[in-house]
């Protein structure tokens, strides 16, 4: 596998599919822009040969790993304590929302009850 970037589009291409797609259509699969196979320059992986079989900096690599990965785990938690406290707010706001429009049912049905014993008295005098 070859990588390829396009300086006409900016995209990253594997070399044979786009080689061979530029000699089909002439565009960028992606953005549709004519391109040619001149605009198509080779990438080189940034590692140095060997870097990674260095073994003085395999226990930096574990430790970075871990440090990260103790680190999602904190996020985590607090992400889901902050979860289960939003969803206790939720619930009392909610049960707050339910008891006030069951509060103002029951005043607006004694106030319509009021207004009937007032018409009431008002057609007596």
């Amino acid at each position: 596998m070859s990588p390829v970037f396009c300086v006409k589009t900016g995209q990253v291409y594997e070399e044979a599919v786009i080689f061979h797609h530029i000699e089909t259509t002439g565009k960028c699969p992606i953005t549709n822009e004519d391109i040619c196979i001149n605009d198509c320059v080779p990438l080189q992986p940034s590692l140095a040969k060997g870097s990674l079989s260095d073994q003085s900096k395999v226990p930096e690599i574990i430790d970075s790993i871990d440090e990260e990965w103790n680190d999602l785990l904190l996020e985590t938690y607090k992400i889901k304590h902050q979860n289960e406290e939003l969803k206790q707010e939720l619930s009392l706001a909610l049960y707050q929302y339910d008891a006030a429009c069951r509060t103002i049912g029951k005043l607006l049905t004694e106030t319509e009850q009021l207004k009937s014993v007032m018409q009431g008295i008002k057609k007596d005098t």
